[in-house]
């Protein structure tokens, strides 16, 4: 399980304060979107066509420098990397923990699965 990790002072952030309900409803969304399916912050067509994101709540979160417009359509969250753990991480954090697991569980059977 991952998680979309916010700061609990996010609310009244300088980036944030102007934002409306959509817009920040959208940027909460999205985020938790892009942590659950470790996109590393990248928020595809698709995913804005999944969320039903109204273009003008994607363009309030430009503007305010939470998203970054992608060339390819889309947007990516201005310093995912520095606040949420990147897909290579949780990856790498899972396989060793099936490993530990695996590792385990050979102890009572007597021979490691790795």
């Amino acid at each position: 399980m991952t998680w979309f990790k916010m700061d609990d002072s996010a609310y009244d952030h300088p980036k944030v304060v102007g934002l409306s309900d959509g817009a920040f409803r959208l940027w909460v969304c999205a985020g938790l979107y892009c942590s659950r399916h470790l996109t590393d912050g990248i928020v595809a067509p698709g995913t804005l066509r999944v969320l039903q994101a109204k273009q003008r709540y994607c363009d309030e979160l430009w503007a305010a420098g939470l998203w970054e417009p992608l060339p390819e359509g889309g947007y990516r969250y201005h310093d995912w990397g520095e606040y949420q753990p990147l897909r290579a991480d949780v990856e790498a954090r899972r396989k060793a923990n099936r490993d530990r697991v695996a590792k385990h569980r050979s102890r009572k059977t007597g021979r490691f699965e790795g």
